[in-house]
């Protein structure tokens, strides 16, 4: 699964990306550009392998109830686990490596990696593949607790880009807290509310943060040096 991934996301950026950032490197256009790719990889595999939810049935899916009304499975542990050890491994390779140096230059000034001596192109590629990879566990977690299915994949990008925004643009410690404050959110919302309510409490959070705290909890104020 990891190799698929990696050779689908190196192809994505070769393809896709690379045309667009030559000639309009806008964050929004590249964002349309991920959010098209993601409606067609979502019918393409939809119409090849159908489009109903398939869960993989193991022992540590069976939840227990822990409080009254509230079930957890011990695979709740094994992903805070598995979440907890890819963190502090991507934010070593970015602080501790020449190369997560570059990618974290490259996130600013594209010019300026060529000071690393390193090629922007190539740390582009890096990039697609390290993101791609780090998709694979999380996406064995849910099949093993919730199910997936190709239609899972534009709310979970959305609340990606809900928790960076939230946490801060260009900050990986931003994004985990951001990403903890937003699940912690859908989970209250589901206990308390209807569970249709869960996607409306991620956006009334970031729609605050947009208008009160658009840098969110550790980005840079825009202009700050």
């Amino acid at each position: 699964a990891v190799l698929v991934v990696v050779v689908f996301g190196l192809g994505m950026e070769r393809f896709v990306y690379r045309p667009i950032q030559r000639h309009e490197g806008a964050f929004f256009t590249v964002f349309i550009a991920a959010f098209g790719m993601q409606i067609v990889v979502q019918n393409l595999v939809g119409t090849v392998f159908g489009r109903n939810f398939e869960t993989v049935s193991v022992s540590l899916s069976q939840a227990s109830e822990v409080l009254p009304n509230v079930f957890v499975a011990p695979l709740a542990g094994v992903a805070v686990v598995v979440a907890v050890v890819f963190f502090v491994a991507l934010n070593l390779f970015l602080s501790r490596t020449q190369v997560g140096t570059g990618l974290r230059a490259l996130a600013d000034n594209p010019d300026l990696v060529r000071i690393f001596g390193l090629e922007p192109t190539r740390l582009a590629q890096v990039a697609f593949a390290l993101g791609s990879a780090l998709v694979v566990p999380a996406a064995a977690l849910t099949a093993m607790s919730q199910g997936i299915n190709p239609g899972i994949g534009a709310h979970i990008m959305l609340i990606s880009l809900a928790a960076t925004i939230v946490g801060g643009i260009g900050s990986l410690k931003g994004a985990a807290l951001g990403g903890l404050l937003l699940g912690l959110a859908e989970s209250l919302a589901v206990w308390k509310l209807d569970p249709q309510w869960s996607e409306a409490v991620t956006f009334v959070i970031l729609f605050v943060f947009i208008i009160f705290r658009p840098a969110g909890f550790m980005g840079r104020p825009h202009g700050s040096k």
